[in-house]
C-alpha cells in the first residue's frame, strides 16, 4: 500500500470496528430467532422447559460475532496487507463460512447450557443459519476491505501531505 503505517492502521481498524459490529449485528438476530425455537422446543416436549434464554440470547448472540468479526479480521488483514489484489472476497466468504459456523457453534452451545442439555436439531439449525449468514457476510466484508484497501493504495505520501497541507 502507497500509504503511510499510521493510515494504513486507522484504516483498517475502520474495517475491523465495522465486520465486528456487522458480526454481533446478525448473531444478535439469530440469537433471538434461536432463543424463540429453543422456547418452543420446551413448550412441545417440556425439555428445557423453565430455562430464561432470552437475556442469554440478547447478550451471548453478539458476543459470538464479535469473536467471528475477531476471527475474520485476524485471518483477513495479514493477507490482504501482504497480498492486497488477492482474491479477497472470495478467500472472505471462505473465511466467514467458518467463522459462521464457529459464531453459531458458540451461540447454540451457551444456549444448550444455559437450558441443561443438548439439544441435536438446534445446533444443525444453527450451522445451517450461521455458515450461509457467515459466508455472505464474508464476502460483503471482503469486498469492502477490498475497496478500502484499493482506496488506500490510491493515495500516495506526497498526496496525502497536500491533502494535509
Amino acid at each position: 500500500m502507497a500509504t503511510t503505517p499510521a493510515l494504513r492502521r486507522v484504516l483498517l481498524a475502520q474495517v475491523a470496528v465495522v465486520v465486528c459490529l456487522v458480526g454481533a449485528a446478525a448473531a444478535w438476530v439469530f440469537g433471538f430467532l434461536a432463543c424463540v425455537l429453543y422456547g418452543l422446543e420446551a413448550e412441545v416436549t417440556g425439555y428445557g422447559a423453565g430455562a430464561n434464554l432470552m437475556p442469554v440470547s440478547l447478550w451471548w448472540g453478539p458476543a459470538t460475532g464479535l469473536i467471528a468479526g475477531i476471527v475474520w479480521c485476524g485471518v483477513m488483514f495479514p493477507r490482504v496487507t501482504r497480498h492486497p489484489q488477492a482474491q479477497v472476497v472470495r478467500v472472505g466468504a471462505w473465511v466467514g463460512l467458518g467463522v459462521g459456523a464457529l459464531s453459531a457453534a458458540l451461540l447454540h452451545g451457551g444456549l444448550m447450557l444455559v437450558a441443561g442439555g443438548w439439544f441435536t436439531w438446534g445446533m444443525l439449525a444453527g450451522l445451517g443459519f450461521g455458515m450461509p449468514v457467515g459466508l455472505i457476510a464474508g464476502a460483503v466484508c471482503g469486498a469492502g476491505l477490498r475497496a478500502v484497501v484499493g482506496a488506500a493504495m490510491r493515495y500516495t505520501p506526497a498526496d496525502i501531505a497536500k491533502d494535509t497541507a
